[in-house]
């Protein structure tokens, strides 16, 4: 059998260690702020063997100066992430069921807010991806943009001054949001003539060019279409485009997943008997011809 005393460490042993006189260098850093190691052992070797010395003396030449260890390590305390917040007690614990604020939250309280009141609960990865206040108003405004409340909404009254026999009907391109406005309408708007004067879509069809309205959709043939009020909404061209590469619905053009929307070369079947060179196209000029037609 080999004998302890005079047994060389293998260098794993050695390697271990190092480790081990490395983490103990960090513990007394921690615990009494900066420390004085240097690249020196204890000089007094006595009891010591052969094998131990050389250890001691490989060791020796593996471990850091004090220059690399506060390169590495740094001079001050380990950062304690939480140090201060975590120590609670009982008199200044707050309950589980209370709202902790956070700059994630305040920085997207518009987004968090819409969620909220639908009672809707977002996982933190879902949080990360909602916009922040700033964003969205810089995209959308403070306030929805109202197009001719002032002057159509007047003209419309006097043209039709019987309240009782008005409507007023949806009207907007796949994806923009018309099934959500005729909703709001349906729960905020009281017309004379009762529920029916709220019409989900405009008799031409809430999705078909404004200058097709000597076209009529099925069970809509009784709407005195005089008599009505289109409300068109309309969604930023940009994000809209991205929709429809999820549910592009009727709408067919020449895209991949991989490039939709395919702005160069996404020339558009012909919808409803017209040609889009692509999907911004299609959308100034479904949307431009609402403005001049009305």
């Amino acid at each position: 059998m080999t004998n302890p005393s005079t047994s060389f460490l293998s260098p794993r042993s050695i390697f271990m260690a190092t480790i081990i006189m490395l983490l103990t260098q960090q513990c007394v850093m921690f615990f009494f702020g900066k420390s004085s190691w240097t690249k020196t052992l204890p000089t007094d070797m006595s009891g010591i063997t052969a094998a131990e010395e050389t250890m001691l003396s490989i060791i020796k030449q593996q471990l850091p100066t004090s220059k690399d260890s506060l390169d590495l390590i740094g001079e001050e305390q380990p950062l304690m992430i939480g140090d201060a917040t975590h120590k609670t007690n009982d008199r200044n614990t707050t309950s589980s069921n209370e709202p902790v604020e956070t700059s994630t939250s305040s920085s997207k309280s518009i987004s968090l807010g819409h969620y909220k009141d639908a009672n809707v609960t977002l996982t933190d990865d879902a949080i990360q991806q909602l916009p922040t206040n700033k964003e969205l108003l810089d995209l959308i405004g403070e306030e929805a943009l109202m197009i001719g409340e002032g002057t159509q909404c007047l003209e419309f009254h006097r043209l039709v001054p019987d309240a009782k026999k008005r409507w007023i009907g949806v009207a907007g391109l796949f994806n923009a949001g018309t099934n959500l406005l005729y909703s709001l309408l349906e729960n905020n708007c009281v017309m004379p003539g009762g529920p029916l004067q709220i019409r989900w879509q405009v008799p031409w069809g809430k999705h078909g060019y404004a200058a097709y309205t000597n076209h009529t959709v099925r069970n809509d043939r009784a709407i005195i279409k005089e008599n009505g009020l289109a409300i068109v909404v309309a969604r930023h061209p940009y994000p809209w485009a991205l929709s429809m590469c999820k549910k592009p619905y009727a709408i067919k053009w020449n895209y991949t997943k991989f490039n939709c929307p395919n702005l160069k070369y996404g020339k558009l079947v012909p919808w409803a008997g017209r040609k889009h060179e692509n999907l911004m196209h299609f959308w100034n000029g479904w949307y431009r011809e609402y403005v001049k037609q009305f």
